[in-house]
């Protein structure tokens, strides 16, 4: 495994900023299509790549973790006694 550097977020964390930035200019371009009767291109394009990319780095990072890190998800074998 490789050694993070000192101030770099998880990769889980990462993917959440990604998802929770889509849907912040997703609800900005519906409030302008709202108030402004014209939706703004890059937030029709923005919104959905930075949610899709969210939701990819979120898988990826669930894929890279050890079987027993991974909660009610993963199956953690039984350990043979000593």
């Amino acid at each position: 495994m490789t050694a993070r550097r000192e101030g770099e977020e998880e990769p889980q964390s990462r993917a959440a900023s990604l998802v929770a930035a889509g849907v912040s200019v997703g609800v900005v371009g519906a409030i302008g299509a709202v108030l402004g009767g014209a939706v703004c291109p890059v937030c029709v394009v923005a919104a959905p790549a930075l949610v899709g990319a969210g939701a990819y780095q979120a898988g990826r990072a669930r894929a890279r973790r050890p079987p027993d890190t991974q909660g009610s998800q993963g199956v953690t074998p039984p350990r043979e006694p000593a």
